[in-house]
């Protein structure tokens, strides 16, 4: 689409269709510490068995890629999942132009801490 590859991730969708199949690759993964359960409430609610964004970027062969954009809108993983993220991004292992999040369910005290990774990145 526009000359981007776009990739899409929610483990949640079950049996229904992804809509968004003429602009982006659909993944049924979902983002968090590898191997981490982790249950959600919507669609029905379940659980998942988690994987870094660096497991993700391994699994399509983007390892070294740098991403113009990611988005996060995960329903609480992203206290557990971008802490790993924004390390990685310090330590030069990923390469990130722009990072978009929703932060869900948090408290100050934890969005405080993970504002301060994401600046030390």
């Amino acid at each position: 689409f526009l000359g981007c590859e776009t990739h899409t991730f929610d483990p949640t969708l079950g049996n229904q269709s992804f809509v968004g199949s003429d602009y982006a690759t659909f993944h049924p993964w979902g983002l968090g510490e590898d191997g981490g359960e982790t249950t959600y409430s919507v669609r029905g609610g379940g659980s998942f068995s988690s994987m870094s964004l660096a497991s993700m970027m391994k699994a399509l062969g983007h390892t070294g890629r740098r991403l113009d954009i990611l988005k996060v809108d995960c329903e609480g993983c992203e206290w557990q999942a971008l802490p790993a993220v924004f390390d990685a991004i310090a330590r030069g292992e990923l390469l990130i132009d722009q990072i978009q999040i929703e932060l869900h369910r948090g408290t100050f005290e934890g969005a405080k801490s993970l504002f301060e990774k994401a600046d030390s990145a």
